[in-house]
């Protein structure tokens, strides 16, 4: 209508009369008021209005588009704190309608200001918490499923959508529609990271366990991952498990239970490591023949000492009851009279000794150095040997009288006997060593089937049965002094065999609780079948998740739970293996930390998004 006035002949006349006025010398201005006053009246009967004051939405846009660029992003991300002070004020009263539009006119005020806002917006929602739920002090051991990932991406929904609704100025029921959607990057991401193999950056059932391990584990996680890198050397061809590298608790107890539920997974590996302990104790003690050499070799080492010795003893004065005995006459008539008078064992020796001086037909050197080897255990005198256990429980006057002996024979040889003494113990340290440890062997073995490995090797009563059988059978006193019979490089291996044996046991045999050992062992048991049971429920919620980060998939996770026959069968074994192999559940526990490190960032993502979203579809003005 308004372009048929406009084009109409008065219209048109109007503006030449106009144009025709204001030509002339001294125009009529009176005339052409009239005349403009008749076009306005023409226009405003078109509908064609008068231009007014520029809105509010426009000044607030002209004031931002005049800014720089960069500041235009900073306005509008500038408003992003702002908006969800707005929601958390609507929680407890209602915020003016005047102030929530005019933070949206600032944020649409230019297309920069909105890539600001919707930036700001991330960013805010990046930052929000992603967990509610599992936040909450020592909820992961009420519920430890909470952390499993079905729980995780089921704890973002729930925490995404409260505080997505709690930070909306407006219609918070949608806002908390957006957050819930938070969960289906992260749960999504999830799917893929479960669906591509290893090699491919995809996650594997024992991740999913070192996941669990590493909240587990805590702030220790990273000391325990280097204890399980380094090398078990305590004993020659022994595993250590994880428990036992580490001494770790937590890995103590899990390991117990797992042997008190699948025994059968542990079998070989306890074999192999008590095969390795009873041939390492072998090779130390050497065999029969190997001794024998040393025997020979030390008999052709100190049979011309010896000898010369005796020599030097016949050329002197002779083995006679006189003066040249005297200190070992003297010694034994002490122990005669003296307060060991009363003491039947020391009596029975003191009396032997006298006797054979006494001899009707005297006494060589030979012969007295035969005595001196009774006293001192190297001769038997037979299945009742009286005399013998009377030295034994006569130790410390023993070890005197045989003192004395030696100081006879080297008063009567000039110091010979002690050079063969000095010569023969250096020839006897590795033979000592060996039949000493042989002696050990004989001792944890018996009533063991020949040829068996000695069930005290196992680890199940720990140290205790070996370490007996090595200070009662490798260390001698002699008088005040303390003698120990093996070498120091053997001492250390079997030091460090005990060491091992006392680690497996804490490992075997860890206090889940408290009370009865049953009640431990069951405690221990259902941590470790927790853990496994937990993998089925991975399992199920990648099957059972019909929509990433859904509902559905904690559903699933906990229908996983549930699972027995061969998935339980897997799980347990998948638990065995990393607490067999501490270097592979240390690789686990490193990929547990990216996967979990990536699954972070996916929630983060995921709030991010759901932030932007949900402000950039807020109602517009």
């Amino acid at each position: 209508m308004a372009e048929k006035v406009i084009n109409s002949p008065t219209m048109r006349q109007i503006e030449a009369a106009i144009n025709a006025e204001a030509e002339k010398a001294n125009p009529d201005l009176a005339a052409m008021q009239e005349l403009l006053a008749m076009s306005r009246n023409l226009l405003t009967a078109s509908g064609v209005k008068e231009p007014g004051a520029p809105s509010m939405q426009k000044r607030v846009s002209t004031e931002v588009r005049a800014e720089p660029k960069f500041m235009q992003a900073l306005i509008g991300a500038g408003t992003v704190l702002p908006r969800a002070a707005q929601g958390l004020r609507n929680i407890f009263g209602n915020v003016p309608q005047q102030e929530i539009d005019e933070l949206k006119m600032v944020r649409g005020a230019s297309p920069i200001s909105t890539l600001g806002a919707i930036g700001g917006d991330i960013a805010l929602g990046a930052s929000l918490p992603v967990k509610g739920i599992g936040a909450i002090p020592g909820i992961t051991k009420a519920v430890p499923g909470i952390m499993s990932r079905p729980g995780q991406i089921a704890d973002l929904l729930a925490t995404s959508a409260a505080t997505q609704a709690a930070i909306a100025p407006e219609d918070k029921g949608m806002a908390a529609a957006f957050g819930a959607g938070a969960s289906v990057i992260p749960g999504a991401f999830g799917m893929v990271q479960r669906a591509l193999p290893q090699a491919a950056g995809g996650v594997s059932r024992p991740q999913l366990a070192g996941e669990r391990l590493l909240r587990d584990f805590g702030a220790d996680s990273e000391n325990v991952i280097k204890q399980l890198k380094n090398e078990y050397n305590l004993v020659p061809g022994v595993t250590g498990t994880s428990a036992v590298v580490t001494q770790n608790p937590y890995l103590q107890t899990l390991e117990t239970g797992s042997r008190v539920a699948n025994p059968q997974l542990w079998m070989p590996l306890d074999q192999a490591n008590s095969s390795a302990r009873y041939a390492s104790l072998l090779k130390m003690a050497g065999t029969e023949p190997e001794r024998e050499v040393l025997r020979v070799a030390r008999t052709a080492a100190t049979a011309g000492p010896r000898t010369e010795a005796f020599r030097a003893v016949k050329t002197i004065e002779g083995m006679t009851r006189q003066q040249t005995l005297e200190p070992l006459r003297k010694s034994l008539d002490v122990l005669a009279r003296g307060e060991q008078r009363e003491n039947p064992a020391v009596q029975k020796v003191v009396k032997y000794v006298a006797n054979a001086m006494d001899n009707p037909e005297g006494i060589s050197p030979e012969q007295m150095y035969t005595v001196r080897k009774i006293l001192t255990g190297q001769i038997k005198t037979g299945a009742n040997d009286d005399l013998g256990a009377a030295a034994a429980a006569a130790r410390r006057d023993t070890v005197g009288i045989v003192k004395a002996i030696d100081d006879s024979f080297d008063n009567l040889s000039g110091g010979m006997w002690t050079d063969y003494l000095k010569t023969y113990g250096a020839a006897s340290k590795n033979l000592n060593s060996k039949q000493a440890l042989q002696d050990v062997i004989d001792r944890i073995s018996k009533g063991h089937a020949e040829g068996s490995t000695p069930s005290s090797l196992s680890g199940q009563t720990g140290e205790l049965t070996l370490g007996r059988a090595v200070d009662n059978l490798t260390r001698q006193q002699f008088g005040s002094k303390n003698v120990d019979l093996l070498v120091p490089e053997t001492r250390q291996s079997v030091e460090q065999m005990k060491q091992d044996l006392m680690r497996t046991a804490q490992a075997m045999n860890a206090r889940a609780t408290g009370g009865s050992p049953t009640a431990t062992y069951q405690a221990a048991r259902g941590q470790a079948n927790d853990l496994a049971s937990q993998l089925a429920g991975y399992t199920g919620a990648a099957a059972g998740g019909a929509v990433a980060g859904n509902i559905g998939a904690a559903v699933g996770g906990a229908a996983g739970r549930g699972m027995t026959g061969e998935a339980a069968r897997k799980n347990a074994e998948i638990l065995a293996t990393l607490l067999q192999n501490p270097q592979y559940m240390a690789d686990m526990l490193q990929k547990a930390k990216q996967s979990q490190m990536l699954l972070d960032i996916a929630k983060r993502t995921g709030t991010g998004a759901a932030t932007a979203l949900r402000s950039y579809n807020a109602p517009n003005l």
